[in-house]
């Protein structure tokens, strides 16, 4: 490995990812789209968010970091220390494993191509940021 792991890089960077999810899929950006999508109303949506509980945002979080820590492994691997390296990374990370093992949602659990679509733009936008903060960090 060519670079240091940077442990408060992959903590910012797995903030931002939060943080970018939360905005993503609030109500008044993708939120009521994302519930039309997968046939949920708005009572729906409150019952889920009441039903979430600290285990699940831990979780969220823990995902978030472990993310972002196999990412920085990854720039370091491949010496990737521009912005421009880490989006080239993010994208080549989501065209080969988030895109393709998302689309399974439609393909076996029947979910609607649109909802796949909203999901795995998120998942472009989430790894482009996080891998370009990473590389450049």
């Amino acid at each position: 490995m060519y670079g240091e792991f940077n442990y408060l890089a992959v903590l910012i960077a797995a903030i931002v990812s939060i943080a970018l999810g939360m905005i993503w899929y609030a109500q008044p950006v993708f939120g009521k789209l994302w519930l039309k999508l997968n046939g949920y109303t708005t009572k729906d949506a409150k019952k889920m968010k009441k039903e979430c509980s600290g285990k699940t945002y831990i979780a969220a979080i823990i995902a978030a970091l472990v993310t972002a820590a196999v990412l920085e492994l990854a720039m370091n691997y491949i010496n990737a220390v521009t912005f421009a390296n880490g989006l080239y990374v993010g994208f080549f990370v989501w065209l080969g494993f988030a895109a393709p093992i998302m689309l399974g949602s439609v393909l076996w659990e029947q979910k609607p191509v649109k909802a796949y679509l909203l999901n795995v733009a998120f998942y472009l936008v989430n790894l482009l940021i996080i891998s370009g903060i990473l590389a450049a960090w």
